[in-house]
């Protein structure tokens, strides 16, 4: 009788264990599917972030350009407005010269 009642608390015991080690698996197999899951979202958050930087890289770049050609047309406007004053100066001096012979001219016909 008591090996009965001893073998029937084994088998309950064996039960309970194999209850928890149904458990301990199913948590196992929880987080292994937590840890995949983790897992694919750092590497898409790695790959947002490394488009994300390209993205920069590519508005930095064009940024770049866009000074360098703003440069490039100030440096020109630049040139052009030299031009227009060298321009300037040499019709005052012309207009000038031109009133002096005037000038000239009309004493000599007086």
């Amino acid at each position: 009788k008591e090996i009965s009642e001893e073998t029937a608390k084994l088998d309950v015991c064996r039960q309970n264990i194999g209850l928890k080690q149904k458990q301990i698996n199913e948590k196992e197999d929880s987080v292994e599917r937590r840890s995949v899951e983790i897992e694919t979202w750092r590497s898409k958050l790695t790959d947002s972030s490394m488009k994300s930087n390209k993205k920069v890289a590519v508005v930095q770049t064009n940024l770049l350009e866009q000074e360098k050609e703003l440069k490039a047309a100030r440096t020109e406007l630049s040139d052009r407005v030299e031009s227009i004053k060298e321009l300037e100066e040499d019709m005052k001096s012309r207009t000038k010269s031109i009133k002096q012979q005037e000038e000239t001219m009309t004493l000599k016909f007086n």
